[in-house]
């Protein structure tokens, strides 16, 4: 059986605040996300959209924001143990496809080495995760905000 999902994620940026990871990468920026984690929003959508195939809640159900644990926590260790619950269902990601927000530093250079990390993560060959980097337009340039939709199978 095959089973799909969505997430989105949306984080305010500030100056001096967080360093910008996105993917599990460091993306050099004046801005940083606020945030309870590490604020890397491509991987808390990534995470929405895997728990959002097999009906398993949100991020925030799982990893709640005022349960002190997660206060600072790597979003690649949330992303290990949620795909974890995946495959303990017997899922198995198939593709991964997302985009991500953003007016600057643009996130074409950074592109490959974050779809290398997901395919790392999720057991998969990078062919397999689609990465698309967008800008606002300027309508939000204080936002960085993304959507994943994941097709799991068993």
């Amino acid at each position: 059986m095959i089973r799909i999902g969505i997430g989105t994620d949306l984080h305010r940026l500030e100056r001096n605040s967080r360093p910008l990871i996105i993917g599990s990468v460091h993306v050099p920026s004046d801005l940083g996300p606020v945030s309870h984690s590490d604020g890397d929003c491509l991987v808390h959508a990534i995470i929405d959209s895997l728990y959002g195939c097999l009906g398993l809640g949100d991020i925030g159900s799982h990893f709640p924001d005022s349960d002190q644990r997660y206060r600072d926590a790597c979003s690649m260790d949330l992303l290990a143990q949620c795909y974890s619950q995946i495959k303990d269902k017997g899922y198995r990601l198939v593709n991964l496809d997302a985009t991500v927000e953003l007016d600057a530093p643009r996130l074409r250079p950074y592109v490959d080495s974050i779809r290398a990390a997901l395919a790392d993560a999720l057991e998969t060959d990078p062919g397999f995760i689609s990465i698309k980097a967008k800008t606002t337009e300027s309508t939000s340039p204080m936002t960085i905000k993304a959507i994943a939709a994941c097709l799991v199978e068993n």
